[in-house]
Parts: structure tokens; sequence; C-alpha cells
């Protein structure tokens, strides 16, 4: 297998991308696979795509869709023009539905033939405020995409992602995405309303990646600099961009760089050194006679080298800053003579440091396992699947909203549901209004609200499917008792929107045993008796997007195994509570069989000033938290516990969390009160850290902002395994700093088990790289003693009380370029 199979998804795909007609109108497959990862990180339900050309980047959206087993396409293009794909096929739509049949993936992608204005009538009822990644790839005049992003951005959902195309006009010869953006910087649409990102490509076109924030509706209006421009060209015949011969696009911005490889001592030029850039798919190269390596059309870059030969000792990491001021770059790269080490794939950790053997038996790896195994039937349409003529519709007028009508009026739905809509106006109720599958409740936005007065579960889904709730105020009254606001049990594609739930007695939603694919988008829950949003043991691939739990008395969100003896019914909560009350939250032990929250998302999300956790987890696969707020909690931010693996954290700010100070007396006795006493102000000296990870792996920790936390940047408390915590800003943590204790940026730890079938096993094999720790930790990174096999790299310590990285290891870790 060549090199460039290895970038091929499917053979199909790979069909597709070596058709004599594929390119340059296709985009390259570099920005195809990008497409597929945005889409597999994304989890998009609805993708609207406008430029097809032959389906080729349609294939890799299907692609990520097919595996992550839900979602759907609809690809717009006029198909207005014939190539020839060989096979005897000239016709573009009938190539595209070729390679869908023979991609397997009929039942994802829809190809409607027109122009994206002109066909929106028909399909505005399936994508109306409903799209989530949009594609804009096809008429690129100015004119075209102001109308394309103009007719679709609207039905973007907040939060959702649009992807343009070709935004460098120098490069690829057309002006309209790049006039797109141009126009939202000087109106301030970004970043006001848009976030936007812009990514260079391998063939210099480019990509522009735009996440929508608000839900104002927004109309691009042309500038008189882009009237001229469209007037200025009336005058040229109008001809696809992508003619049957393919016209070669100027190329403005071509880069020469010359490399030359000397011996340090004598200056003389090496010749057969070996180059080798990552970046650029692995590519290697060797001097000639005069040292050099010759390459051209690297785009503004900067890149990471590296240069071995034999004889000399191997240069690794070499920065190359490659930029736009001058059409031509020169390096002298010296090598110094000794042991040649040619580059050779990554060693095994125990081959490169030796660290200390290590025999782990843990039930997490077989957990892991079996996990994997598992498969859940795939998603249906979240709408019924019924003409839209042929929903039930009922509507309570706002002089007979009570619950007597409300209850009757779901009574007459028919078998396959309807739509309730409800008007503005409080109403209260004293049984559990359960939902039936395909039924949709909507009130009015802030002006619907249902009082539940001492009921166990205010709305109830319970064996139903396709349920949608939106634009409801919820309060559930009464004792506190374990119960919940929203109960949902063996139930799938399941829809909440702007369902806002005050004061609930225990928990906000509760998700429990057999639910698929729930998404909550913009849902709050304030001022939980104990819970905000809690999924338990088997909950799969759901999705919370720009929710809040504030004010809850334990954490914001929980996802947990709950593990269980068979006597007790999954849904008997009293018992479960009564038999967990000794571990809950003090790491009970985990069996590789127990059901756990799995696929699950949270993003764009706030979990603020919770009495204790913003997230935590007890036994959870593959949790991702990308782009949320997590803080002034008075525990942890988000702890990964318990037999957790897989999860990601990401691109979160985590602040000003772990002060212990809201906690019950008997509480705070637990945690080293009774021997240390309190701090002056009442609180623990026992501070918690910004983020925790006990009993869990191959987890990563990215990308986040985490400052200002009373404990911890990040603490490893005990056996965590493969994690990684890389390019995170860590910062003024330590804020609890006290006689008993002090705080680290990173600790890496090996804590006593709190229960006796707990592990505490070293946390071992972690890698702490490329952070910026700043501020007065008391060590930037810390290892206790018996932790091995750890990477502690690059990272950038500032300011350190004690020292950049305090090791109290005797060997094991690989500990370097640590420090200013």
């Amino acid at each position: 297998m060549s090199e460039k199979d290895h970038l091929y998804l499917t053979e199909v795909i790979k069909e597709v991308d070596n058709l004599p007609c594929s390119h340059p109108a296709s985009v390259n497959i570099d920005v195809a696979n990008t497409y597929y990862s945005l889409t597999k990180m994304l989890r998009p339900l609805l993708v609207v795509e406008i430029g097809c050309f032959i389906g080729f980047s349609t294939l890799h959206f299907a692609q990520a869709l097919k595996e992550l087993g839900f979602g759907k396409i609809i690809s717009i293009d006029a198909f207005d023009w014939e190539v020839d794909a060989g096979k005897g096929m000239q016709n573009r739509q009938e190539i595209a539905e070729y390679y869908r049949k023979m991609a397997g993936v009929e039942d994802i992608i829809t190809y409607i033939k027109g122009y994206s204005t002109q066909v929106y009538s028909q399909i505005a009822d399936q994508i109306q405020n409903q799209i989530d990644l949009l594609y804009i790839d096809g008429d690129h005049s100015i004119k075209g995409v102001f109308a394309d992003f103009n007719t679709y951005y609207n039905d973007v959902r907040v939060g959702g992602y649009l992807i343009l195309h070709d935004i460098y006009p120098s490069m690829c010869d057309v002006d309209g995405p790049r006039a797109l953006i141009d126009h939202f910087n000087a109106s301030e649409v970004i970043p006001q309303q848009i976030e936007l990102i812009e990514m260079q490509t391998r063939d210099g076109f480019g990509i522009a990646i735009l996440r929508k924030k608000s839900d104002k509706p927004i109309q691009a209006k042309l500038s008189l600099g882009d009237k001229v421009k469209i007037g200025s060209r009336k005058h040229l015949k109008r001809i696809p961009l992508f003619s049957k011969t393919h016209p070669t696009l100027p190329s403005t911005e071509k880069f020469q760089v010359i490399i030359t490889v000397v011996d340090a001592q004598s200056g003389k030029p090496i010749s057969g050194a070996e180059f080798i850039c990552p970046q650029r798919c692995g590519e290697q190269r060797i001097t000639g006679e005069d040292g050099n390596v010759y390459l051209d059309h690297y785009l503004p870059n900067r890149y990471l080298i590296d240069i071995s030969a034999k004889g000399y000792t191997a240069k690794r990491d070499i920065l190359l800053d490659i930029s736009a001021d001058k059409p031509l770059h020169t390096f002298t790269i010296e090598l110094e003579a000794g042991i040649f080490k040619p580059k050779s794939m990554p060693q095994s950790p125990e081959s490169q440091f030796n660290p200390q053997s290590i025999q782990i038996e843990w039930a997490l790896f077989e957990r892991m396992r079996l996990a994997a195994q598992v498969e859940i039937q795939p998603a249906n349409d979240f709408m019924p699947q019924t003409a839209a003529d042929e929903v039930a519709v009922r509507v309570i007028p706002p002089d007979d909203f009570n619950a007597s009508r409300l209850f009757a009026e779901m009574a007459a739905l028919p078998e396959n549901g309807g739509e309730v809509y409800l008007p503005a106006g409080r109403i209260e109720l004293t049984e559990t209004l359960k939902l039936r599958t395909g039924v949709h409740l909507v009130g009015v936005l802030g002006k619907t609200e249902l009082v539940f007065k001492e009921i166990d579960f205010g709305l109830m889904i319970q064996g139903d499917n396709r349920v949608r709730v939106e634009n409801v105020r919820i309060r559930h009254q009464g004792a506190h008792k374990f119960c919940a606001a929203i109960f949902a049990t063996r139930a799938s594609d399941i829809l909440f929107s702007h369902v806002e739930i005050f004061a609930p007695r225990a928990v906000g939603f509760l998700f429990s045993d057999g639910v698929y694919r729930a998404r909550l988008e913009q849902c709050a829950v304030y001022e939980a008796g104990l819970v905000g949003f809690m999924m338990v043991r088997d909950v799969r691939e759901s999705l919370l997007q720009a929710c809040i739990a504030e004010h809850c008395q334990q954490a914001g969100v929980f996802l947990t195994d709950l593990k269980l003896p068979p006597e007790i019914d999954p849904l008997d909560f009293q018992a479960q509570i009564h038999y967990t009350a000794e571990i809950i939250g003090n790491f009970g032990p985990f069996a590789p069989e127990d059901p756990a929250p799995y696929r699950n998302t949270l993003i764009n999300c706030s979990f603020r000033r919770n009495r204790k956790v913003g997230i935590t987890t007890d036994g959870v696969g593959y949790l991702r938290v990308l782009n949320c707020i997590i803080a002034d909690n008075d525990c942890e931010g988000i702890t990964i516990d318990n037999g957790s693996w897989g999860c990601q954290v990401q691109n979160c700010h985590i602040y000003n969390n772990g002060r212990r100070g809201l906690q019950h007396e008997a509480e705070l006795t637990q945690d080293f009160v009774e021997t240390m006493g309190l701090m002056p102000d009442g609180t623990s000296k026992a501070k918690l850290p910004g983020i925790s990870l006990d009993n869990a792996a191959y987890s990563r920790i990215e990308n986040n902002c985490i400052e200002g936390n009373w404990g911890d940047g990040v603490k490893f408390v005990r056996s965590v395994y493969g994690c990684t915590v890389a390019h995170n800003l860590i910062a003024n943590n330590n804020r609890g700093v006290n006689d008993k204790f002090h705080f680290f940026g990173v600790l890496i730890g090996v804590a006593v088990r709190q229960h006796p079938d707990q592990s505490d096993f070293p946390s071992c094999y972690n890698r702490i790289i490329e952070n910026d720790i700043l501020g007065s930790h008391y060590a930037g990174v810390h290892l206790l003693p018996h932790t091995t096999g750890n990477i502690v790299q690059a990272n950038r310590i500032v300011d350190q009380t004690f020292m950049a990285v305090e090791d109290h290891t005797s060997a094991g870790n690989r500990i370097q370029e640590n420090g200013m």
C-alpha cells in the first residue's frame, strides 16, 4: 500500500479521487479528510452542502455520519454542466448518485438539483432552524456567496457551524468567500455574533470555520466596493468556475525553500542527509552533493523538521518560519559529528526511559474492551414519520389553559403522536405528565410555566421515542427526596429545547437506563436540590448544547454507572440511594460489565456556582466537554473518576473552583478538618483542583484555560493511566495555600485508596507537554514517589514559588525542557 493510500477512508473515496474529472474542481484529499474529522467532532444531525461537484466532499461528510450512526446530508448543486468521469459517465448528478449507492450511504445523502436560492422553498420544512453544519462551496462569485449565506444561515442552529472553501483569492482566483468574511469583520458581526477561524490548506485555497453564537438574524449586504467588482465583470462571458476543460488557476504566492545541511566544524556541505517534515505527511528528502534540499510551493507557515546524517548527531524539531514577505527562504542547518541515530518509530515507554515496572490488572481495561462491543439501534428521525398535513395539532387557548385541558388534549392525540401548543400562562399539576412517542409539546418562550406539586416526576418519557419539548418553564415543588422534574428511561431520539427548570426537589433532568440520543438545547436548571443534569448507567450519545446548571446542591452535571445488586430495581431510586449512601462520591468499586454513560457531549455550556462540583463523573466512556465555562463551584470544576476512559476536556475556561466553603459540617469532617482545623474564613484547608482525575485512562485535557482555582490546576489523584495534559494555560492556581497544604500547576499522584476494592497504583504513562504554567504555584509540576513512565516535557513554567518541576521519584520519568 502506498503512502497516499493511507489518506483514504474507503475504497470508494479513493476511486472518486482518482477519476479524471475530480480535480481541481473537488477539494483535495487533505481538506476532505479535515471535513470528515470536523464532522466526527461536531456530531451534526443535519448537514447542508451547497455545491458538491460530483460528491467527493459529500462522501467524507457521509462517512463520518455513517460511523457516528446518525445524521443526514442535503447536498445542493445545479448539476448544469458535464464532465468526463470515464465508465461512460458524464452527467455529474449521475456520477454522484452512482458513488452514493456504491458507498452505502443512500439513507444519509439526498442530492437536490437546482440553484441553492431557488430550491430553498422545496426543502424549507426539512431544514428550518435545524442545520448543524452548513458548507458553502457553490457559486463563488461575491453575489453568489452572499446569496447562499443569506438564504441558509438563519436556519443554522445557535452553536452550529458553517464552512467556507476558497477564502484566499490570490490563490483560488475567486472573491466571494473572502468578501463575505471581510464584510463580517467590518460590520463587527465577527466576533459579536459569529466566531471565525481561518485555516491554510496545502493548495493555498484555504477554508474558514464559523460558529454561530446568536439567534439574531443576519443579512449580509454587498458593500460599494463589492458591487464595483461585480459590475466590472459583467462584460465577461459567464462560464462555470470549473468547466469541462479546467483552466489553470494562477498562483501569486509561490515560495521556494532551500535548506543547506553543513558540518558544524568545517562548514562543508553534507550529502545524503535525511530531511523529514512530519507536518507534510512525513515528507522525506535527501540532500544532494551541495548539501541542499529544494522545496517549492510551501505556503506561509511554520514547520518543525528533523535532519539526520550518517556520522552526525541528529537534530530534531528544527523550526522553519516560512513567511509571506519574500519568495525565497534559505536555511542552514549545522550538524555535529557523532553517533548516527536515524529517525525511527516511537518506542514504548519502557524502552525510552526505563520506567519502574508496574504490573496492572485493572478492571478498567476490560471495561473498555466490553464497551467497544456494545451496539445500539441507529438513530430515528427526530420528528414523527408522518406528512406535515397528517400530524395532529392541538392548540390550547389562553382562557382554557389548565391541567384538565392539557391532559385531555394529550389523551386525544392519535397513536403516532402529534403537536400540542400551550399558551402563555401558569398552571399547577398534581400528577405526572407522560409523553408518548411522537408527541411535540410547545409553549411560548419564557411565558409558559408548568408547576408540578408533591409528585416525584413532572414530565416522564418511559419506553417512548421521538418526543420533543420546547419553550417551557418548569417548577418542581415539594419536600426534598430523590426525584426529578423531567425523567426519561428506555427512550431514544428525544429533544428538549429552551426548557428551564427552577428549584427541582432533587434532579432537573434525569436520564436513566437505556436513553439514547437525547438532545438538550439551551436548557437550564437552577437551584436543584441535588443535581442539574443526571445520566445514570446506560445513557448514550446524548448532547447538551448551550445548557446551564447553577446553584445546585451537589453537581451541575453528574454521570454515573451507579452499580447496583440484582435485587434492586434500576428505577427504584429510593432503594438505590439507601444502598449507595456510603459510596456515592467516595469511589465505590466498579466492574467491567457495569453499564456506563457512553459517548455523551457537553458543548458551549455553563456550570457555575454549584455547592459541590461543576461536572462529576463516576465511570463514563468517551465524554466530551467542549467550549464550556466551569467556574465558582465549591469543590472541583470537573472530575474524571472511578473507571472513566477516553474523555476529552477541550477549549474550556475553568476557574475559581475548589474553595470548600459551602459544604456541610459533616462533609468537612471527612476532609481533614478534625485534625487540621479550618481556615480563618471557615473553609477547609484541603482545597480542591480545577480538574481532577482518579482511576481514569486515556483521557485528554487540551487547550483549556485553567486559572484561579483554590487547589491544583490539574490533579492526578491516583491510578491515572495514559492521559494527556497538553497546550493548556494553567495560571494562578494555589489560591488556597495555607500552613498545611500548598498546591501545584499539575500534580501527578498516588493517594491512598478510599475503598478496599479501589485501585491505587501510582499514576503512570501520562504526558504533561507544552503547557504554559504561570503564577505562584508551589511547583509547576509535582511528581509523587513511585509514579513512573510519565513524560513532562516542554512546559513553560514561570513565577513558581519553589521550583519548576518537583520530582520525588528516583527514576523512570522523562522530565526535560521545562522552565522559561
